[in-house]
């Protein structure tokens, strides 16, 4: 089909569609703000919250959940520069879209026009009626994120990423399908002391510990507790307890049995997959793969694993979980886990927004992003 044919389709569409996602989102982003410090919580609660004694950290405010605010933005990084080389100067969020689509028409042979494009092309509009400035980096990102979508194969992934990403044989290109030019982690694992949230993490492991087992108590039996979120997890015999999904706290959850576990993990720019627990059967292990997101960092923390027998094994390198140890590390390499103890492996897990090397703007963006990509699908489904 043309791409001219398929604009014209959905002309009408994409009107009704605008005016129901301004609708939805002006009352979404209004209970859903990022905290200008300490990347503080700002989610929305009706659950009743117990007083937790928290050990303070300088620079990241009250660690207790807080009450709903108006979205503010989000912290000013003090990061090295930016690497700008990768950035397209002659993308803007008016043109981006449509740049896309004309290198997809042009090669067929590599693209396919996208048979939905709803979503792409809303983005610049509902983006620009938010922000008055939009920092340099989020066209260079639709732009490749629509691309990365549009190709026939994965394998062709490569041909849209810069030479000190493909250069690097321990990140799979084919995985990639979000990308941020100018963010390469030069290592697999991080320095856990450059977050400071970590100290905090392992000085409070008795009672993450204590409102863990009282979470597993409540869901022992049901099946809204821990699930696998995915074949490749329910294969390798690992199951997660979502706080959050997609950065927003669960409806129903009973967040009063863990009132500090959820202010400490909403101390952290949340992103969008995992942000609870993590349990690893004995004799299991989850097989090699990586994810394709470079704008995000992991953090793990275990509450119980047998001495010496639970690792990580991320871009070539061993990492052998303590508990109380947090690792940080960036799964757009190569990894994967196995527990060769006789008891299982329990994790406190978060993935969240890389803030040592995106500034706090482009967080807000893309958090903002996210949050219309949910609404967005979850209106195709008929769930909103």
């Amino acid at each position: 089909m043309k791409l001219s044919t398929v604009l014209l389709q959905r002309q009408t569409l994409l009107l009704i569609l605008l005016l129901m996602l301004v609708d939805h989102c002006s009352t979404f982003s209004a209970s859903k703000g990022f905290a200008s410090k300490g990347f503080g919580s700002s989610s929305n609660s009706n659950s009743k919250q117990q007083t937790a004694k928290v050990k303070s950290v300088k620079g990241f405010g009250s660690q207790r959940p807080r009450a709903p605010s108006k979205s503010k933005p989000a912290p000013q990084s003090t990061n090295k520069p930016q690497d700008t080389t990768q950035i397209d100067p002659t993308l803007t969020l008016e043109n981006c879209v449509l740049k896309a689509l004309q290198k997809i028409s042009q090669d067929p042979s590599l693209y396919t026009v996208p048979t939905s494009l709803d979503f792409f092309e809303l983005l610049p509009p509902l983006l620009s009626s938010r922000y008055p400035t939009i920092p340099s980096r989020i066209p260079s990102f639709i732009h490749t994120y629509l691309l990365l979508s549009s190709l026939n194969s994965p394998e062709d992934s490569h041909k849209l990423l810069p030479a000190s990403y493909t250069s690097d044989p321990r990140r799979p290109t084919k995985d990639v399908h979000a990308f941020m030019p100018g963010i390469n982690s030069p290592t697999p694992f991080l320095d856990p002391s450059l977050f400071p949230l970590v100290k905090t993490l392992e000085d409070n492991l008795e009672t993450i510990r204590s409102e863990y087992q009282a979470l597993r108590s409540h869901f022992s039996g049901s099946p809204s507790g821990f699930k696998s979120l995915t074949s490749l997890n329910y294969d390798s015999g690992w199951s997660t307890l979502n706080l959050h999904q997609n950065s927003h706290r669960l409806p129903s959850f009973p967040y009063d049995l863990c009132p500090l576990t959820l202010s400490l993990l909403e101390s952290f720019p949340i992103a969008g997959r995992i942000s609870g627990f993590n349990r690893q059967l004995p004799g299991t292990g989850i097989p090699e793969h990586s994810d394709g997101n470079n704008m995000w960092l992991t953090l793990q923390m275990p509450l119980h694993t047998e001495k010496g027998k639970a690792r990580i094994v991320n871009g070539g390198e061993e990492r052998v979980y303590v508990e109380g140890k947090c690792e940080v590390y960036d799964t757009t390499y190569s990894h994967y886990t196995f527990n060769e103890g006789e008891s299982e492996r329990v994790v406190l897990h978060v993935d969240f927004w890389n803030w040592k090397e995106m500034e706090g703007e482009e967080i807000d963006v893309m958090k903002y992003v996210y949050e219309l990509k949910e609404k967005f699908e979850g209106a195709e489904r008929g769930s909103y």
